[in-house]
């Protein structure tokens, strides 16, 4: 008997060690089928992103190459995009300054600098160009956690231009999540490669913020990740529950993500659980019965031996056969609402053996989502008098909250009134069946509802089973390819020694994947790219295959017409830059220079951006293709046309003798464009202006070179009156290089912060008041010292860096105000404009956004001074755009007065409040009688219209008399004080007074 005894408890220890690890390896193999299943998922949403931002980075580097970026042409292109990728945020494209040139789905703000943002300077500093995905960042603008996708793209020569990003929100992680059907136990988590939290589902903390902050990252998981493992399995310990789970670490191979797939591992030893306590039980009960034969058998063993060892065998059997079945009975009695049950029940329940099953703590164990349908059940039962009846639902075991599946089978018995009046049955866990079932819907659903296509076949490869994914890539469905094989994808392009040795290499190695063209149902083709893998038996055979396919048609095409774009002009379908100079580059290495030459010719249409401005976009695409057919049709064979950007064209010419050939050329060139163009009933008469270039007599050993020295000559011939050419000429070429150097280190000088204003006071001699100070910028250079404005103003003058230095000098004057203002001096000041920066188009946004900035000062305090030449080309506009800038409140002055046209319309007409007469006139006033009267008919003319007058150039104080006398009362000059520093103009307008020559006057 004891022997009996310790084999049953050796034989049930070993059955429950093992069952603990079966159920164990069930766990890890749940959570590496979550992480990876959900790993295909964000893959997945990871390339298209990545298509769609490349395709993004390609139209942006076309667009740059055809002139400056246009922000409403590149929304349109980032519309395209966010109808590609709803699950973005909008987008962005920032140029290489880090300051947004165009954005969707957030509020604009040009005045945004990112360039020492990370996702800025990743992509910046990578020459790769590949994807870049930023840490979870929160948005100011949305108040969303969102995760940056990024690229750089690059300008003509393959340098950085700047970054397009997509933001993509947080909460579309956790909606890819809650796509799989996890159990109320299980959670995935999203987590970027330094282990910030991205998103979880379910959440178990409400606080949880995306970056991870108020969640501590466990120490076993920071070692997995440092390891640089790309999958891992490891046990945890919930801070939040204190729930063992099982978890799997799982690295995304295109992206810098982290999956975290756990399950509790409770839920998976629930049957071992029951299992236990049903053996446990078992042995108790074997050990009872067994001490209670003993005594049986020692106080009538003669009599009763045989009975008694008949017993023991159907006990053991019982105990046994529910011990196996994780079952247990139960007999209840209606009328006195008693009952009771084995103990292999109450260990299934979680009860103590002996515990009254009454109503009450029945209804207590089921579950209160299934207390109802068993209420129900059982009313049918007694309805219909059923004598025998099951059903299956959930309890919550008492010992540990457990909620377990059962399945109850019920005898009852009536009374002859059909009183219900006894109920007996058994009880058993159906949990691991339920488990099965769940894994087997696992299966299926991701089967179902994965977007690659899945076919199984047999040994033989006849299929078997095809998932909808496939039919919709194919067109075939399940009863179209029973009893066939994947040979029906074959479009026959393929020799039979291909598709033989790809059937070896499955036979040999288990596994084939690969790119192929096949042909869908409907006769069309599409390219699939499968991975084949076979499945074996217990004996080591091949059973089945297993084919994951995916239709990546669209995917080359994209690359096909990204390549294309590459090399070509969208609009006029004419090689563009890179492919120009790979042909000229080609071109220059197969060159005989001993007798020929090559000829290189910039073209650009003179007067095109009026009528492209005049007539529209549609109007202007349509004149450039028609000049890329005239050129095209004047080039010879071997020679080239290409379309650089904008309206620009470059001619390559073939197997040229000498300039006279070159010149031959150009002339017929330029008779191309004797006859007007035509659009849509429109006329328009353009002519071209093209600088030419002779190799290798003019020198420029690169492509780029050579493309260089005609551009400049071209601008030389729009210098000379344009529809003219002009060679280049190496001497004009050093003079451009030395400017060129100059302007470089302008804008240096710009970022290290070497400029700086100087301010000259302006006064009233009538009162001797200080009435203002004119803000001048000076060059501070390191070595060199202080630099005049005339040398490096020129430099800038219409470009876009003038915009940029024009606005420097606002904030810098508005701050020198304002911290005037607060030591006591109110000091107006008035600032020059150029006229290319004046004539932006956003200008009084610009200018408005300028003044917010500094509310402490009154915009009234700051005067803009420009050139009467500014209104020239467009008076209207001027005039307009002046106006809407004193609604601001800001004045305007016409300086340099009289040294331009001086025209009285122009005067009348444009709303300014002062006119400066130009120093030129009043340096000489006291010796030249003409620029006396000149000056004096400027005073009168400023008076007649209402315009305040003030004179520069009063470099001594007699200069003050003679224009006191004509009524002339403000001044400026270095007879009142030389421009300074602003840190001494206070002092200085605080001992300033009136000289006294200046007081009788």
């Amino acid at each position: 008997m004891i022997l009996t005894n310790v084999l049953a408890i050796i034989y049930a220890g070993s059955t429950l060690y093992s069952s603990r690890g079966e159920s164990i390896l069930a766990a890890q193999t749940r959570s590496r089928t979550i992480a990876r299943a959900l790993d295909q998922t964000i893959t997945s949403n990871v390339n298209k992103i990545d298509i769609a931002l490349q395709i993004l980075t390609r139209e942006t580097e076309a667009r740059l190459a055809q002139g400056a970026l246009q922000p409403d042409i590149l929304i349109q292109e980032l519309k395209h995009l966010q109808l590609m990728l709803p699950e973005s945020a909008g987008g962005r494209i920032i140029d290489a300054s880090g300051h947004l040139v165009a954005a969707i789905g957030t509020p604009a703000n040009p005045g945004l600098d990112i360039s020492q943002r990370s996702y800025f300077l990743e992509p910046k500093s990578d020459a790769d160009n590949k994807l870049h995905i930023s840490r979870p960042i929160f948005s100011l603008f949305s108040h969303q956690w969102a995760v940056l996708f990024s690229r750089r793209y690059n300008d003509n020569q393959g340098n950085f231009a700047g970054v397009v990003l997509v933001p993509v929100k947080i909460d579309y992680f956790s909606q890819l999540m809650q796509h799989f059907d996890l159990s109320s136990s299980d959670s995935t988590t999203l987590r970027y490669s330094d282990l910030s939290l991205i998103a979880r589902y379910p959440p178990r903390l409400e606080n949880v913020k995306p970056d991870g902050g108020s969640l501590d990252v466990a120490a076993d998981l920071q070692q997995i990740a440092a390891s640089g493992v790309m999958e891992s399995v490891f046990d945890s310990i919930t801070p939040s529950d204190q729930v063992k789970r099982i978890n799997t670490f799982h690295r995304v191979n295109n992206a810098p993500f982290i999956i975290i797939a756990d399950v509790a591992e409770r839920e998976f030893l629930q049957p071992w659980y029951r299992q236990l306590w049903q053996t446990v039980g078992f042995l108790v009960l074997f050990l009872l019965l067994s001490l209670f034969l003993v005594g049986v058998v020692f106080h009538y063993w003669r009599k009763q031996l045989h009975a008694m060892y008949s017993l023991s065998d159907s006990l053991d059997q019982l105990d046994s056969a529910q011990a196996v079945g994780h079952l247990g009975t139960y007999n209840y009695d209606f009328i006195q609402d008693k009952g009771i049950g084995s103990a292999s029940l109450y260990a299934i329940i979680g009860l103590p053996p002996g515990t009254n099953l009454s109503i009450v703590m029945l209804q207590d164990i089921i579950y209160p989502e299934d207390q109802h349908g068993v209420r129900l059940r059982l009313g049918r039962a007694l309805q219909a008098r059923e004598s025998n009846f099951s059903i299956e639902y959930r309890i919550v075991r008492k010992t540990d909250g457990l909620v377990c599946w059962v399945a109850d089978l019920a005898k009852i018995e009536y009374t002859a009134e059909g009183t219900m009046l006894r109920m007996s049955g058994v009880i058993q866990d159906v949990g691991e069946r339920k488990l099965a079932e769940e894994r087997l819907r696992l299966t299926q659903e991701v089967f179902l509802h994965t977007s690659e296509g899945i076919y199984v076949t047999d040994s033989q490869g006849r299929f078997l089973e095809i998932n909808p994914a496939f039919t919709q890539i194919s067109g075939y469905r399940l009863e179209d390819v029973t009893d066939k094989t994947p040979r029906i994808l074959d479009p026959g392009l393929y020799p039979e020694t291909f598709l033989q040795q790809r059937w070896q290499q499955l036979l040999q190695t288990g596994h084939w994947e690969g790119e192929q063209l096949c042909c869908r149902k409907d006769g069309s083709h599409y390219t699939q790219y499968s991975r084949i893998s076979s499945v074996r038996d217990s004996q080591g055979n091949i059973s089945r295959f297993i084919c994951m396919a995916s239709d990546i048609t669209e995917l080359r095409e994209m690359q096909s017409r990204i390549e294309y774009l590459a090399y070509f002009d969208k609009l006029t379908e004419l090689p563009n830059r890179t492919s120009f100079i790979d042909n000229l580059q080609q071109a220059i290495i197969n060159l005989k220079p001993d007798i020929e030459s090559l000829g290189v010719c910039y073209l650009d249409l003179d007067g095109f951006k009026q009528v492209n401005d005049e007539w529209g976009h549609h109007a202007g695409d349509d004149i450039l293709r028609q000049v890329a057919q005239r050129l095209t049709e004047c080039a010879k064979e071997d020679d080239l046309v290409a379309r650089i950007g904008g309206d620009d064209f470059v001619l390559l010419l073939m197997h040229l003798h000498d300039e006279h050939a070159l010149q031959e050329a150009i002339t017929k060139l330029h008779n191309a464009f004797t006859d007007p163009f035509v659009v849509e009933q429109l006329s328009a008469k353009l002519t071209i202006s093209i600088g030419a270039t002779l190799y290798p007599r003019d020198g420029g050993d690169t492509p780029e070179a050579l493309i260089r020295n005609a551009n400049q000559a071209m601008y030389i011939a729009k210098l000379n009156g344009k529809n003219r050419s002009h060679m280049f000429d190496i001497v004009n070429e050093r003079h451009i290089r030395e400017n060129h150097t100059l302007l470089t280190r302008v804008l240096k000088a710009y970022e290290q912060n070497e400029f700086q204003l100087y301010y000259q006071p302006k006064v009233n001699m009538h009162t001797g008041e200080v009435i203002g100070a004119e803000a001048l910028i000076r060059w501070i250079h390191p070595q060199q010292g202080m630099i005049p404005p005339d040398v490096f103003l020129p430099l800038v003058e219409n470009t876009e860096f003038s915009v940029t230095l024009g606005e420097w000098v606002m904030r810098q004057a508005l701050e020198q105000m304002g911290k005037w203002s607060t030591a006591g001096l109110v000091l107006p000041v008035s600032i020059n404009i150029s006229g290319y920066h004046l004539q932006q188009a956003d200008f009084v946004r610009r200018l408005a956004k300028v003044l917010n900035e500094f509310p402490q000062v009154p915009s009234d305090w700051l005067e803009l001074e420009i050139l009467e030449t500014t209104a020239m080309e467009d008076l209207d506009r001027i005039a307009q755009l002046l106006d809407d800038c004193m609604k601001l409140g800001v004045h305007f002055a016409l300086d340099d007065f009289g040294t331009g046209y001086s025209s009285l319309t122009y005067l009348r007409r444009l709303p300014t409040q002062t006119m400066k007469i130009d120093r030129s006139f009043v340096i000489d006033m006291l010796s030249n009688s003409m620029d006396h009267a000149l000056v004096a008919g400027i005073v009168g003319l400023g008076k007649s219209l209402e315009r305040e007058v003030i004179a520069e150039g009063v470099e001594s104080l007699e200069h003050g008399i003679p224009l006191l006398r004509m009524g002339c009362y403000l001044a400026q000059g270095y007879g009142i004080a030389r421009p300074m520093s602003a840190d001494k103009v206070q002092e200085w307008v605080a001992q300033w007074q009136m000289p006294a020559i200046w007081r009788n006057y």
